[in-house]
């Protein structure tokens, strides 16, 4: 029996299953204690639920078994009472089916220190890790699997989707096996096969030797989860996956004409979906904690908690979380069959939890303002979160969302992927650059944009930048190293990114200048920036000054005027004036970008997404300029040249050179772009950071950074996201590099 299989049974054993655990309990502690005496009853025996055996009847080693998560408040409570009623007990033995690992220490001290007592903790990686240690612990492991796992998997498919905003017990399961299909994929196979294959197996979920699908019903269920395709067509689709398929995933009993899944096939979709269940347990444990911690780090989270059950804000986090995911995988799907994409942004996520209420509102009188906001942010730390296991276990939703929506734009998807570029030069903007310098030296997990962008790289993508791109660059460097140079509470103005997000991640000011030095020196910066860029991401420098003068004279002017209007109401927001001559030079490279792109697409006649050419950028005035161009130029409008990081992460995922790409290279691809915050720190937490390195002084850098970090965000948490700034106050300060002796 696997190790899954056994841990997925621990997992779900409830506090109602005790007597279960204590019967597991004992056949592994047997073999290591034979004189073990079992006295569990549902309130226990004065503290303990077991004892060894003692000829002088004196109690030395007691046990304790507990299916509780409370393992804490449980363990307190006990050793007092453990030492009143067994004053000569030496050795508390605490068995539990919970993960507890090192964060039983403190209480293994205290038991030691108070009670004068030795804390054995055995918990779940206990069991696990001796599962296969003999046949007596062997047999109790696959009992136990069989009467808590093999319920789950009597229904393949439909008992293991915990989605809930696709209603229907076959969309469910297609979903499912949608996502199974897609992490097995060997990358070089079409779209369209794989998606049908999916499909097939989804359907025929439920069947065994014994109990198979006549073949008129598998095709009547394949037209029933592709409403929108032609009758034809997905019985066409479905003869040639059953023929496919017969090879070796399924069974098709011919005098009968009926299939099945194969016993092979059935083995090996249950131990993925147990590793399934066991990855969603976990995803819902890390959302749990993130609600727990916005609660109670919110002024109003006490009589929040008074007013609505902390469940059901966990299943709107959830449910936010699976409208986001859906809705980014049709918008997907929707822009390559048309050409049109809108990138999902934080706001989304706050329409999405109005829309959650109204479908299910709440009880009781709450501040629907305030649980809106919680929730909103609570779901973006969800999806935005650095840690590996819940990345990836999202990336398997995002996928099958995006797998799903295709199938419902398009009869054929790899007709449709194909359409985009195969091949391609992006050109890279400041708003891109910035963050990937923030980035350098931090841990692999959160380096989201420099995965990203080393993906393009690998997928046949070529990276550019303008010498415009790198002046605005020099120049942020300039401000962020004056800016470090100030006393806390000197500096006027917003703090600038780079730094903001350098002291954000635990940095020291003091040693900020030095950090600096990764990217320039003082001699020549603007080379050493150049020579950075292309070290470390392959980014080459290339003016298209040329390609600005060969375009038609009304569209320059055009993109000139709408640029200059933009920069000029950013600017007035700020207290210092910005000259004429730096918003002159700032519009300029903007324009040199937007329309040098679209001359480099001049010969190219191809669908909305197959332009070889491509603006990366996260300057929201980018994505409208196209719309207001309506209103400069009489006639045909140029396609817009900006592509959005949350398009091309799943270009990268999805499109025509994605077999370039690693599955481990994709399972760590970020979610969204498009709802990250920019950490722009106000200057207050600027001082609350450096008065926290003060007060860890003499602790090692790396906790020192971890502390002050965890302490930023709990501050942020408080401040509110409407306090803290995100890309779109980014896109601002870069309009804003002015008065560098600030």
């Amino acid at each position: 029996m696997s190790r899954e299989r056994f841990e997925l049974a621990l997992e779900r054993m409830q506090p109602t299953d005790w007597r279960r655990f204590e019967i597991l309990a004992s056949k592994f502690l047997v073999p290591e204690f034979p004189e073990l005496r079992t006295t569990a009853s549902p309130g226990g025996d004065r503290g303990r639920d077991g004892e060894l055996f003692s000829a002088d009847g004196i109690q030395r080693i007691v046990f304790q078994y507990s299916v509780t998560e409370y393992w804490d408040a449980k363990i307190k409570r006990l050793l007092p009472q453990i030492a009143e009623n067994f004053p000569d007990a030496q050795i508390l033995v605490y068995v539990t089916n919970q993960v507890i690992g090192a964060e039983a220490d403190p209480l293994k001290a205290k038991a030691l220190a108070d009670y004068n007592l030795t804390l054995d903790v055995r918990d779940r990686s206990w069991f696990l890790d001796r599962q296969s240690s003999n046949d007596q612990r062997e047999i109790a492991a696959e009992k136990l699997a069989e009467e808590f796992v093999d319920p789950l998997l009597n229904d393949r498919g439909v008992s293991t989707t915990k989605t809930q905003i696709l209603t229907e017990p076959e969309q469910r399961s297609a979903l499912l096996y949608l996502g199974l299909q897609w992490e097995d994929d060997n990358r070089d196979r079409g779209l369209t096969k794989l998606t049908t294959d999916a499909l097939i197996r989804s359907v025929l979920r439920s069947t065994t030797a014994d109990n198979r699908m006549p073949a008129a019903d598998v095709y009547e269920n394949m037209r029933t989860l592709l409403p929108t395709h032609s009758k034809e067509e997905v019985d066409s689709r479905t003869e040639a996956a059953l023929r496919r398929l017969s090879k070796k995933s399924i069974r098709h009993h011919t005098k009968t004409d009926e299939y099945c899944l194969a016993h092979k096939e059935v083995e090996r979709v249950n131990e993925k979906l147990i590793q399934l269940e066991l990855d969603e347990k976990n995803f819902e444990a890390t959302t749990r904690k993130i609600v727990s911690k916005h609660v109670a780090d919110n002024p109003s989270g006490e009589s929040l908690l008074m007013a609505v059950d902390f469940g059901d804000i966990n299943s709107r986090v959830r449910r936010v979380i699976d409208l986001f995911l859906f809705n980014a995988g049709e918008a997907f799907a929707t822009a390559v069959k048309t050409g049109s994409y809108r990138q999902l942004e934080f706001e989304d996520l706050q329409s999405f939890v109005e829309q959650d209420f109204t479908t299910r509102p709440a009880a009781g009188k709450v501040d629907i303002k305030l649980l809106t906001s919680l929730i909103a942010a609570a779901a973006q730390e969800v999806i935005t979160t650095p840690d590996e296991a819940i990345s990836k276990h999202l990336r398997y939703l995002a996928d099958s969302y995006t797998l799903l929506a295709f199938l419902r734009e398009t009869q054929d998807v790899q007709d449709a992927v194909v359409k985009m570029f195969s091949h391609g030069e992006i050109w890279l903007d400041t708003s891109i650059v910035l963050p990937l310098l923030s980035e350098y030296g931090e841990d692999d997990r959160d380096q989201k944009f420099t995965r990203m962008v080393r993906s393009a790289r690998d997928a046949g993508l070529k990276l550019w930048v303008t010498n415009g791109i790198i002046d605005e660059i020099e120049s942020h460097l300039n401000k962020s190293r004056a800016c470090a140079n100030r006393k806390n509470g000197d500096w006027v103005g917003e703090v600038p990114f780079l730094y903001s997000r350098y002291i954000a991640n635990g940095g020291s000011s003091q040693n900020f200048r030095q950090w600096l030095e990764n990217f320039v020196g003082d001699n020549r910066p603007r080379d050493d920036l150049k020579d950075f860029l292309l070290d470390e991401f392959g980014i080459l420098v290339k003016d298209l000054n040329g390609e600005v003068e060969q375009a038609p004279k009304e569209l320059r002017q055009a993109v000139t005027a709408i640029w200059f209007e933009r920069r000029k109401s950013r600017d007035e927001q700020f207290t210092q004036p910005v000259s004429q001559s730096k918003r002159q030079l700032l519009v300029k490279n903007d324009v040199e970008n937007y329309v040098g792109v679209i001359e480099r697409r001049r010969h190219e006649a191809l669908s909305a997404f197959g332009y070889s050419a491509w603006l990366l950028t996260l300057d929201r005035t980018a994505f409208r300029i196209r719309t207001e161009l309506k209103e400069w130029i009489d006639g045909p409008i140029p396609d817009t040249p900006v592509l959005s990081a949350d398009f091309l992460i799943n270009y990268l995922v999805f499109g025509p050179n994605r077999k370039l790409i690693s599955k481990a290279q994709e399972s760590e691809l970020p979610i969204s772009l498009g709802i990250e915050e920019a950490i722009h720190v106000p200057p207050e937490l600027i001082a609350l950071a450096s008065k926290i390195r003060e007060e860890l002084e003499g602790l090692p850098e790396r906790v020192k950074r971890r502390k002050i970090r965890d302490q930023l965000d709990r501050a942020k948490r408080k401040l509110g996201h409407v306090s803290i700034s995100g890309f779109e106050s980014l896109e601002d300060e870069l309009a804003s590099e002015t008065n560098e002796e600030n």
